[in-house]
């Protein structure tokens, strides 16, 4: 069997498994709702799946000239994405935590709110368009599609040398990058969390500017033309954000220790 076909389906598989299992061990440790996890998952599903990503799709289509005119060009462009990015999901957190969730305050919350929120992104956006890339492969590399279907048999032997270009180690990235995404997801989350528990709305603000920031990894890419680099950089982000979790874990039970009440934001 090729190499890239096994490391594609092992690849579909973790970045389901991997969450899933996360969330059911959250949920079993801290004793977290189930309401809070899948409301998590709701806010990526409302404000990237359904709002942002089909926005910025068609965005990108109608730009792409421009935007790959120049190096600024491209920057310009990513820097846009990026701070969409972190206005529409840290204000989707800020909107479940304050209209769906308000009597969920504790640190274990967060964890969970921020575990369904970046295992949906993980399973959905990932893990299920790999399972359709599994399906494409194998057809590429195991079906007679000249026979099956010779009126698309030149497009598909395109896409079979694309494939066949691709290192098979490649493919495995996408694990590592969801499980950062995963532990950045629940910094993020714990970050709006402390903006209810302290009753400040700049640590809003100072989730999006983290999460801008962390949207402009591809930029490293762009600049380096080296994945190792780029996942060194995912690497450090991720290191950083559990560096925030102890924080604001600390920060969180503290307050809450102090004020029978949390404020209203």
């Amino acid at each position: 069997m090729d190499p890239r076909f096994t490391a594609l389906a092992v690849s579909a598989f973790l970045n389901i498994a991997i969450p899933v299992a996360l969330v059911i061990i959250i949920r079993q440790r801290f004793n977290v709702s189930w309401k809070v996890i899948l409301y998590g998952a709701l806010v990526f599903l409302v404000f990237q799946v359904i709002a942002r990503i089909p926005a910025m799709a068609i965005l990108q289509s109608e730009a792409r000239e421009w935007m790959n005119a120049t190096n600024t060009n491209f920057v310009l462009f990513m820097l846009f994405a990026a701070v969409t990015a972190g206005l529409l999901e840290e204000c989707g957190r800020w909107i479940g935590y304050r209209y769906w969730i308000p009597e969920h305050r504790r640190w274990q919350d967060g964890v969970g709110f921020g575990a369904g929120h970046g295992g949906f992104e993980a399973a959905f956006l990932i893990g299920s368009i790999q399972l359709l890339s599994l399906a494409t492969l194998y057809i590429l590399l195991y079906v007679d599609y000249h026979t099956l279907f010779p009126q698309v048999a030149e497009q598909l032997d395109t896409a079979k040398d694309t494939f066949l270009q691709v290192d098979w180690y490649t493919y495995l990235w996408s694990v590592f990058e969801r499980a950062c995404a995963i532990v950045i997801q629940i910094s993020l989350s714990l970050i709006v969390l402390t903006a209810f528990v302290k009753g400040s709305i700049r640590y809003l603000f100072l989730a999006i500017g983290y999460h801008t920031i962390v949207d402009l990894t591809p930029l490293v890419l762009h600049f380096s033309k080296s994945y190792f680099i780029t996942e060194m950089a995912v690497l450090i982000l991720a290191l950083f954000s559990a560096k925030i979790i102890k924080n604001q874990i600390s920060s969180i039970q503290s307050e809450l220790q102090d004020h029978d009440n949390v404020p209203i934001i």
